[in-house]
């Protein structure tokens, strides 16, 4: 054998290997491309006649497993910009998107929604006390209401699938206002307890 031919063996095997480390390789499924599985939390309201507008601060939203702290996944963080919805335009069946995410699959027991702030303007012919129509409505608890969402069932995520929440933010329930027998147009006082219930869900594949 030449020289030239004993040179050139090894890097014909060298290239069979690589061959065929690259044939491995391009065998193997792309992990990378899975869709996983993501939530969509959206919000609408029940009518109310008592309000012109009902303005709440969303800061916070996110899901969780009883009893399992690490299981918390926020679809809106507390760092994130706050969402600010007036309530009173999502009667009729209209809806705004409050939080997406990617999430772990699983099954998530509760879903929280965090409101921080809230104002609200009383109907045409009502005022408070003092004349006014409008008032900033503090919430219960230290640094905001933590409300937990009333839903039908536990949620159940997928992968390929983005789970989509619509939420009912129950305003006539939400704002409780005590008013003056002999003056019904006249509020003496309003209390901020909210309500928010699961109206509908629905999945969709992603991609």
């Amino acid at each position: 054998m030449s020289h030239a031919t004993r040179a050139a063996a090894p890097i014909a095997a060298l290239a069979l290997v690589l061959a065929a480390v690259g044939c491995e390789f391009l065998d193997q499924p792309d992990t990378f491309d899975l869709p996983g599985a993501s939530v969509r939390v959206s919000l609408t309201d029940d009518p109310s006649q008592d309000f012109a507008s009902a303005e709440v601060s969303i800061t916070r939203v996110y899901i969780s497993r009883h009893g399992d702290d690490a299981s918390v996944v926020d679809l809106l963080e507390a760092s994130e910009a706050p969402q600010t919805v007036d309530l009173l335009r999502l009667r009729d069946n209209i809806e705004t998107m409050i939080a997406e995410s990617a999430v772990p699959s699983g099954r998530y027991d509760k879903l929280n929604i965090v409101v921080d702030a809230a104002e609200v303007e009383l109907a045409s012919g009502r005022s408070f006390l003092d004349g006014t129509a409008s008032r900033l409505v503090e919430p219960p608890g230290d640094g905001g209401a933590d409300i937990r969402v009333s839903l039908s069932e536990p949620l159940v995520v997928e992968d390929g699938l983005m789970t989509l929440v619509v939420v009912e933010f129950v305003v006539a329930d939400s704002f409780l206002l005590a008013s003056y027998p002999d003056e019904p147009d006249v509020v003496g006082e309003i209390r901020f307890e909210p309500v928010l219930v699961e109206k509908r869900r629905h999945d969709t594949p992603l991609g």
